[in-house]
């Protein structure tokens, strides 16, 4: 009986090994059903999905490209580049999602949709862009950790949607949350605002305060808008309240109250900046960052059949 030679028994072995775990490799997350088709008009809506009150199903109405790779991609608005229609024309999806799918499955699904359907090719960059750092003040954070969860309650694990009337508020006039489960509230309307945010982490929270600097600056929904990057260095979950003079604006407006950072306070409350650094010992300073940006190289604005 001839003797077979190690290396040809190591290279058999790594063939094998190699075979086992191509074989092993999950497929893509993708929807069970899904449909992506010219909007007949109406209003934008964007519901359902991983997080809300609908998590196995999208639907999406009268909804620009530009708007669905924010929702494919994590970004923002002001990191997509492409030709002008892909803020004219408009696309319904009506889509249902495995049980148990990630927000991180949801978005390759609809990369993937988009892709297939509209024969997208697209690469990514770097761009400089304007931006708030939040970072620690000086005397340091007053952050309070996430309480634990109520052990009776055994509602989905979900944030509450709805408009801010709907929104549960205790005596000082903050939304009620679910402790131990991830979510946040707030007013948005002209006044003093309080906003509260359940076990979530300071990244997620500098995301929220992108949206108040926003509508503070009148950018909201807009090119313009100025980013805020977590610069704190702090890990970990955190229950927080917070409470500021908000008196939002449209573009173009002149602002209704001080500005984000260094301005003096309004006889109503304090500015936002003033309220981050005496509430929680934080700060925003004005800064640039290099955010992802996407370029769209090509997309058919006629999606392929269903």
């Amino acid at each position: 009986m001839s003797e077979v030679p190690f290396a040809r028994i190591c290279a058999v072995a790594s063939l094998w090994a190699t075979s086992l775990a191509i074989a092993q490799i999950a497929p893509p997350p993708e929807f069970e059903v899904a449909s992506l088709k010219p909007a007949a008009g109406g209003r934008l809506s964007m519901r359902g999905g991983p997080g809300t009150g609908e998590p196995e199903r999208i639907a999406f109405e009268n909804v620009d490209l530009r708007r669905l790779l924010v929702r494919a991609y994590g970004v923002e608005v002001d990191q997509i580049s492409g030709p002008g229609w892909i803020d004219s024309e408009k696309y319904t999806i009506a889509a249902k999602l495995p049980a148990g799918t990630s927000v991180a499955q949801f978005q390759t699904m609809l990369q993937n949709l988009l892709t297939e359907r509209l024969t997208l090719k697209l690469h990514h960059e770097t761009k400089e862009f304007s931006a708030y750092e939040l970072t620690v003040a000086k005397n340091g954070p007053k952050l309070i950790p996430a309480a634990a969860r109520d052990p009776n309650d055994t509602e989905p694990d979900r944030p509450p949607y709805g408009t801010p009337a709907t929104v549960t508020k205790d005596k000082e006039g903050c939304p009620v949350v679910r402790p131990g489960v991830s979510s946040g509230s707030g007013s948005f309307g002209p006044g003093v605002s309080c906003s509260r945010f359940s076990k979530t982490t300071l990244p997620d929270f500098a995301k929220a305060l992108e949206n108040f600097v926003a509508m503070q600056e009148g950018t909201f929904g807009t090119q313009d808008k100025t980013h805020v990057v977590d610069k704190t260095g702090i890990q970990g979950d955190f229950d927080i309240t917070l409470k500021f003079h908000f008196a939002p604006r449209f573009p173009g407006q002149q602002p209704l109250t001080p500005g984000v950072a260094g301005d003096p306070d309004v006889a109503e409350g304090p500015s936002l900046a003033t309220a981050l650094e005496q509430q929680l010992g934080l700060k925003l300073q004005r800064s640039k960052t290099i955010l992802d940006r996407i370029v769209i190289d090509s997309a058919n604005r006629v999606p392929a059949e269903n």
